[in-house]
């Protein structure tokens, strides 16, 4: 038998008791992370490429024109290269260079394909979240793919933050009334809009009492917050509904408006609410007990007997 010719360096006479470590190339152990059916660690065969190691997790859970595929590998040096590859090209054979050969502690992530920025919105919009605009889209478009901002949602003063941390406030109450506004959003840029602290609360004989918003730059009027608010119920005091105000230095106003009358040649239920008001419908004999309740929470002195006493 004709011996196989041995590299010189190997060519090492042994001697009695000698022992011999045979070294391989073990098979390759990579992760794989993202869009695919099964993201976990394997352990490839020898000479494994990335489409093997696709296919061993079970292949991509997107369409290969809507997937990123990228190689990260830690060299001997300990740096770290990253390597793309184009998935449409891989998976329709076109173009063999982008079958990467895979080596231990290869990572590799399966993504989804983006074309346009990606930023993000929260606060008082239909759809929080991750979004992706478009060349040329803005903060109009943004709010859009958001479902729209919320009727509590206050416009005037969203702000945009960078990825590097600069903060910009922006007024986008024109976008509410149907406006389109031209602000440019960069990749990574985080959007909130706040909520509207404008409220009055609507107390006592109405179907649903709870605090309702005052849309930015309008008048919520007394009618509409009664409407708002379920409408009254039966035997409300439509005669001795009150309205409380809060005055700067923290102390009350209060003013009896019964809705059924005309006052000044304005209805009364036009009469227009503001910031923190209450609205309290009384039902029936007003109790000491609704009357404590009222005043503990809001600091109405002189209430009972504007109101017809209990």
């Amino acid at each position: 038998m004709e011996r196989a010719a041995l590299n010189p360096q190997y060519d090492v006479p042994l001697e009695n008791k000698d022992v011999v470590f045979a070294a391989f190339n073990p098979a390759p152990r990579v992760r794989l992370l993202g869009s695919v059916a099964k993201p976990e660690l394997y352990r490839l065969k020898e000479n494994a490429t990335i489409l093997d190691a696709i296919t061993t997790a079970g292949g991509l859970t997107l369409a290969p024109a809507q997937t990123t595929l990228r190689v990260v590998r830690t060299t001997k040096e300990g740096k770290q290269i990253s390597i793309t590859v184009d998935a449409t090209r891989l998976f329709g054979v076109t173009d063999l260079s982008q079958n990467v050969k895979l080596q231990d502690g290869d990572l590799i992530f399966a993504g989804e394909s983006r074309t346009g920025r990606q930023v993000y919105i929260s606060g008082e919009v239909t759809t929080p979240g991750a979004l992706e605009l478009g060349e040329g889209d803005g903060l109009s478009e943004l709010l859009l793919k958001a479902g729209g901002p919320k009727p509590t949602a206050a416009m005037s003063k969203l702000s945009v933050t960078s990825r590097g941390g600069t903060q910009r406030m922006v007024d986008a109450t024109s976008i509410s009334k149907g406006g389109k506004l031209d602000v440019v959003l960069e990749e990574g840029d985080y959007v909130v809009v706040p909520r509207n602290e404008a409220t009055v609360t609507v107390l006592g004989a109405v179907g649903k009492p709870d605090n309702y918003t005052i849309p930015e730059n309008q008048t919520l009027t007394l009618g509409n917050a009664l409407i708002q608010a379920g409408g009254t119920v039966t035997n409300a005091k439509l005669k001795e509904v009150a309205v409380v105000h809060r005055l700067n230095d923290g102390t009350t106003k209060t003013e009896i408006v019964p809705i059924d009358k005309v006052g000044e040649g304005v209805l009364t239920i036009d009469y227009p609410l503001r910031n923190g008001d209450v609205v309290w419908v009384p039902q029936g004999r007003v109790t000491q007990s609704a009357l404590s309740k009222l005043s503990s929470s809001l600091g109405v002195i002189g209430l009972v007997s504007r109101i017809g006493g209990f």
